[in-house]
């Protein structure tokens, strides 16, 4: 199972250690590119930063709309957050796979 944006849910949203709860028991969870780009706020920005440090975030995907709304993007975004978590980019390839993996001419 693949828990999408927890980080911009009310129900997790600051609550760190109910992310862990739900990691423990085996569910994946996959951050937004913008998220961490800072595109939703401080607050979300700073509770992805803090789901990164334990290894909570098992994906990073684009939350594409489309081409005028919320744009495909995976790795650009991801550089937002390299200064409060460094190494990111060393593994950026790993948490955007299935990002790049897609043809999105």
């Amino acid at each position: 199972m693949l828990l999408a944006h927890p980080e911009r849910s009310p129900c997790f949203l600051g609550d760190l250690d109910r992310m862990e709860r739900v990691v423990d028991r085996g569910v994946l969870s996959s951050v937004t590119a913008g998220s961490m780009a800072g595109r939703f706020g401080k607050t979300v920005y700073d509770f992805t930063v803090r789901l990164f440090e334990p290894g909570l975030v098992h994906d990073v995907a684009s939350d594409a709309h489309g081409v005028e709304r919320r744009r495909l993007g995976c790795l650009p975004a991801s550089t937002g957050s390299t200064g409060d978590l460094p190494g990111l980019l060393d593994q950026a390839d790993w948490f955007t796979a299935r990002c790049q993996a897609r043809s999105w001419g």
